[in-house]
């Protein structure tokens, strides 16, 4: 029952961009247009075809790690400040006055991770941080120990539209998407693949948020103890 509901919304959620892009390219084939209705009409079928390769391959990308269980994952120990600095230095969106400020302490733990699916996961949720901040306010990327030391969580907050508890307790199923009017471009897959790649390195991601005032996204990892490091 499950895979037929996911393969159902799924080609619920392909068939609309296809359609788009279907129809629009019909078009063209079959009248003349002015330069600036063309234009329109390819910026259109580009547009479409852009969300159709996002969305295949979030799919490809969630049903991968799905199938291989992490066996893929290239987990070593290492510090986790090269791998935060690179993910964020690599989203700097050009022409765009919002920057992510990072307040990360002088020295940051180790942690067993696989660091490109670790960077893929933290990309996913500053690009939500991003979208759905629509009028701005500060993204803001730290870190916080658990009381033992043990764990280590990355803390993403932004000062966006937020989310209600409703909405919260959704935000993880496959396609869900807490805008509902189609203003804010997405596939409803990015939380579920972070959460997938997160719970194979063995760590665990929490939301919190309020609407109107923001969302708080922490990934919790396991910091490697000492003869991890040694080994």
């Amino acid at each position: 029952r499950m895979k037929s509901e996911f393969l159902s919304t799924a080609a619920h959620e392909l068939r609309t961009p296809m359609a788009s892009v279907f129809g629009f390219s019909e078009l063209l084939l079959k009248r003349d247009y002015d330069e600036t209705t063309r234009r329109d009409l390819l910026s259109t079928i580009h547009r479409q075809a852009g969300t159709l390769i996002h969305l295949l391959n979030e799919l490809l990308d969630l049903a991968r790690i799905e199938a291989r269980q992490g066996k893929d994952f290239r987990i070593a120990v290492q510090p986790l400040r090269p791998v935060i600095e690179g993910t964020v230095a690599a989203l700097l969106v050009p022409n765009d006055p919002r920057k992510v400020t990072l307040d990360l302490p002088e020295t940051l733990p180790h942690c067993a991770v696989d660091a490109e699916k670790l960077a893929q996961a933290l990309t996913n949720l500053l690009s939500n941080a991003y979208k759905y901040s629509p009028d701005g306010g500060e993204i803001r990327l730290d870190t916080r120990m658990s009381t033992d030391g043990r764990k280590i969580g990355i803390r993403i907050t932004d000062q966006g539209l937020g989310m209600t508890p409703a909405q919260v307790a959704r935000c993880f199923e496959r396609f869900y998407r807490a805008d509902a009017s189609g203003r804010i471009p997405g596939t409803g897959l990015g939380l579920p693949l972070v959460k997938e790649i997160v719970e194979l390195l063995g760590g665990r991601i929490d939301i919190g948020s309020s609407p109107g005032k923001g969302t708080i996204a922490t990934i919790w990892l396991n910091v490697a103890q000492p003869e991890e490091r040694q080994g």
